[in-house]
């Protein structure tokens, strides 16, 4: 009787030990993923999200909600440190490109192979680093259109449906005559275009459109190219023959012109429907249509490129496999991204959401279903790169290029003349 007891007692303490030790290891595969990003982001993938962690109950989530600028503050410092980077984060293509540099991010290239040929192929250039190695995941884009307003088209007396349109604007001439009709018949401007204290973003946008921006493909200084010089001379004429509504992007006199009615047209990113539509202003829905871009010659490329944002796994991160795990199961379903794109407007980088349903909806804003224009827009986006030192360019070619819109400096040879010059001086590019 004894012996029998003795046994239980030791089947049970093995048992016991076989318990702890499985809910040891249980406890040690648990993972933790620390997310950096702003409130966009858990807005549009809130229920992926949700999804991925019912789905992988070994993998919690912190989250991080900060501004896009704290974001890249606070990994600068993370890094300076050697200390408190996340698993994942969030980057602007206009940003990803100084953490590429000073090697903050993983390299991904092997886990992302399988879907390089899946996404606008534009976002590529700004987060492969000197050795060809991938280190983010393209996330959304921004193609680039007309945003028009039909009614003021109309007060011009000029046909306001798209397709009319679109032939009105066929080329970048015929946008200038049609900005004088209007200016002429209702005193409006054809578009908001600052000469002074302003990003310049059409400036860039139509670079961008002619492959002609700071830097060529061998990462030379390329600022005062022969087609920078004639975009910038063609916007010459917009502030010249008074155009342009002299209102910086998104200030006061900006969104009073584009709700007003005082802008005829607007070229930017697909993602300002939804900006008209959630907030700036919401009552104008159905006065915008969408054509595509004018071109500057027969045959050139209607698409360019404003804006978009990526994420990507840090190179300090422990939990890199379950961080590409989490990016993979998120970023890589077309369902997913589809419901970012209904709820946020946020256009997908995706190129296999393109033939979804939703693209061809009207949208209320427009009256029409625009979305196909920017979809169709985003599979021919030019060649184009950030590069680290782009905000230090960005910044010197806003000075010359206000110099020039203000009438300091005579000609836009000149003005993209010293923008290299200084350009040169101060990050020693060539």
């Amino acid at each position: 009787m004894g012996r029998k007891i003795r046994m239980l007692i030791v089947t049970l303490v093995v048992a016991s030990l076989f318990i702890m030790v499985s809910m040891g290891s249980v406890f040690a595969q648990q993972t933790t993923l620390t997310v950096w990003w702003w409130q966009h982001w858990p807005n549009c993938m809130g229920p992926a999200i949700d999804d991925f962690l019912e789905q992988n109950p070994d993998i919690t989530l912190e989250q991080t909600v900060m501004g896009t600028g704290d974001v890249y503050d606070s990994l600068f410092l993370a890094l300076a440190a050697g200390a408190g980077t996340p698993d994942i984060v969030a980057l602007e293509s206009s940003y990803i490109g100084k953490f590429v540099e000073v090697g903050g991010l993983a390299d991904i290239t092997d886990k992302i192979s399988p879907w390089i040929d899946k996404m606008d192929p534009s976002k590529w250039a700004d987060m492969t680093n000197r050795k060809g190695k991938i280190c983010g995941m393209p996330v959304d884009s921004g193609p680039v259109a007309i945003w028009y307003r039909r009614d003021v088209f109309e007060q011009a007396g000029l046909p306001s449906d798209p397709e009319s349109v679109a032939e009105l604007l066929d080329t970048w001439d015929d946008y200038y005559e049609v900005a004088k009709i209007i200016k002429a018949k209702t005193n409006k401007y054809m578009l908001p275009l600052a000469k002074a204290n302003y990003d310049f973003r059409i400036f860039e946008i139509l670079l961008w459109q002619q492959e002609a921006g700071y830097v060529d493909r061998e990462g030379k200084l390329n600022i005062n190219n022969p087609e920078a010089v004639r975009i910038l001379e063609y916007l010459g004429k917009f502030w010249k023959e008074d155009l342009a509504l002299d209102a910086g992007g998104w200030s006061t006199g900006w969104y009073a012109g584009l709700t007003d009615g005082e802008v005829a047209t607007l070229p930017e990113a697909t993602w300002m429907g939804g900006c008209f539509a959630n907030w700036i202003c919401p009552e104008t829905a159905g006065l915008w249509g969408v054509v595509p871009l004018p071109v500057w010659e027969e045959g050139g490329v209607r698409s360019s490129n404003d804006g978009g944002s990526n994420i990507a796994i840090t190179a300090a991160s422990e939990n890199k496999e379950a961080a590409w795990k989490f990016i993979e199961f998120l970023f890589t379903n077309p369902d997913y991204m589809i419901d970012a794109w209904r709820r946020e407007d946020w256009f997908p980088s995706l190129i296999l959401t393109y033939d979804d349903p939703f693209v061809d909806e009207v949208a209320p804003i427009t009256g029409q279903a625009h979305r196909r224009i920017f979809a169709d827009a985003a599979q021919i986006i030019p060649w184009w790169v950030y590069t680290p030192d782009y905000a230090e360019m960005n910044s010197i070619m806003q000075i010359y290029v206000s110099a020039y819109a203000l009438g300091d400096i005579e000609s836009a040879e000149e003005a993209l003349a010293q923008t290299a010059t200084e350009i040169t001086v101060r990050t020693g590019r060539e």
